[in-house]
Order: C-alpha cells, then structure tokens, then sequence
C-alpha cells in the first residue's frame, strides 16, 4: 500500500495497516468538538459517489470519545499568524502565559477552548492546571495537535475489491448509540412486538430510557443491551425501519447538523495481484 498525494493504492487481497493525518483540503486538521455526545471519525469506501444498486461500500467508524483532545472551537485560532516570530512550542508557551485567560480555557477537559496555527504550520493547543473551583492555576504544557488515524485492512476485506478505481470519504459525525435506537424503533411498534411475541416486554422508565425483557427461558431476562438479538427483531418486524442501518455500525446519524465533511472524493486504487499471491507488485495504473 502506498500514499501519494491524498491517492490511496493497494494490490488487491493486499492486507496493510493506513496510518494518516486527517485534514482538510485546506491543510487544517480535523478538530472534534468538545460538545459532541458521541463523535466518531467514519471512512467510507464505496465504488462510486453515487447510491445504485450493487454498489461496494466498506465502512470503518473510529470512536473519537476518547483517544482524541476535544475542543469547543472546531477551526484553527489564526491569531498566531499576525506573529510570524512565534514557532516553536516554547515561545507558543510563553505567548499563551501573556495573552489568554480563563475565557480561553475549557476546565472540564483542561485544555484551551481552540487549537492554535502557528506559522511554521503546525497547530498547537495548551494544557492547564486547575484547582477545585475551576480557576486555572498554571499552564503546565503545549502540545501539538494532529487528528491521526490507524486503519487495518485485512485480506479478507481487501480480496472483494476487484481492480479499478475508487472513492473513499472521511466525515467526522456524531449520533444515537445503535443500542439505544434500536430500543426506541422498538418501543415505537410495541404493540407489534409484544402481540407477536407473547413473551417480550417494552418498558420505558422515568428518564426515558427503554428496557426489552424475555421471558422465553422461563425466566425474565433483560434484553436491553443486546442490540445483536434488537437488530433481527426490528429487521424480522419492521425491515423499512432499519433503512440503510446495519448491525455493526456503533451508532445511528439521526440529525447531520453536526456532521462534517473532511475528505469528500478522495481517490482510492487498487491494482490486480498479477502473480496471485498476495504480494505488492504494482502495475502502472
């Protein structure tokens, strides 16, 4: 596998391991907000932009709750811009000590509320000290900021992919955990699910929360975390409800406000293995 300009290319069966800085066109990182319940970094690779049937389309969502710092501001202060002396993490330092206050710092993650561009072209962020009351009460570090990824690909993934060209898509979304959607199409249909099956039971508690128990053992087992056996039962039920939702997505993009496009059409090619035995022997494309 190989990285060229924002082109993706691999031999076909080809198992690799994609390690990549997500940007913009731009060149700005991907910053994940700090008001998001449940971001995640999703990386579609599909056959072409379009939806038509029999299209390839392979997914990967990467949990970006909590191996990623979180801002509230999710594009680069340029303030630093207008300093071009101001590059290295040192002087970063001592210019955050000068110019921010407690406004510009975010105590429940104890970073500053933005990622700062600094202008050899990296960005940069603070990390604070903060007493009980939520005063900070030093700037203990910098550091700098990079959205990385890691994507594995086996062979089993990669042997489908026959040889031609592809798109693939990186957004960065936020959505309903699968479990807790699938309980509620279920609630929605209550009176189906528990007229067919005499042995369900939906219930909804004070905070809205929605249980599903079985009494199919002869016992009353709770159900509500298994949204495996919720999937089949929506799917036996109501297959219309599930739309394109799949059982192995972590969660449900129920509202796109949120959603944002970070690589929109990038190219993605992948060569016939002309000696079939999974080695990388490139063909000129």
């Amino acid at each position: 596998m190989e990285i060229f300009n924002g082109i993706i290319r691999h031999t076909q069966g080809e198992s690799f391991t994609l390690d990549m800085d997500v940007k913009y066109p731009n060149g700005d990182p991907y910053i994940i907000s700090s008001e998001l319940e449940n971001p995640y970094i999703l990386f579609t690779i599909a056959s072409t932009q379009y939806t038509q049937n029999n299209r390839y389309i392979m997914r990967h969502w990467l949990d970006a709750s909590f191996d990623y710092p979180r801002f509230y501001q999710t594009r680069p202060n340029e303030t630093l811009i207008a300093y071009p002396d101001i590059k290295t993490p040192s002087q970063f330092l001592e210019w955050l000590n000068i110019n921010t206050n407690l406004d510009d710092w975010d105590p429940v993650t104890g970073l500053t509320k933005e990622v700062y561009h600094l202008n050899n072209n990296t960005y940069w962020y603070g990390v604070g000290q903060f007493d009980n009351l939520g005063n900070l009460v030093a700037i203990s570090a910098v550091k700098e900021y990079k959205c990385r990824i890691i994507l594995s690909f086996s062979h089993e993934e990669t042997k489908n992919m026959i040889g031609q060209s592809y798109v693939y898509f990186i957004e960065g979304v936020n959505g309903v955990k699968l479990n807790t959607w699938l309980l509620q199409e279920l609630y929605d249909i209550k009176d189906l699910v528990e007229g067919t099956y005499d042995y369900l039971e939906l219930t909804i508690d004070d905070t809205g929360n929605v249980h599903l128990y079985s009494t199919e053992e002869g016992w009353k087992q709770d159900l509500t975390q298994d949204a495996s056996y919720q999937y089949d039962l929506l799917k036996s039920l109501a297959p219309d409800r599930l739309k394109d939702v799949t059982k192995d997505q972590p969660i449900v993009i129920t509202d796109t406000t949120n959603n944002d496009i970070i690589v929109n059409d990038g190219e993605w090619k992948v060569v016939t293995n002309v000696n079939g035995r999974g080695l990388n022997r490139w063909q000129t494309l």
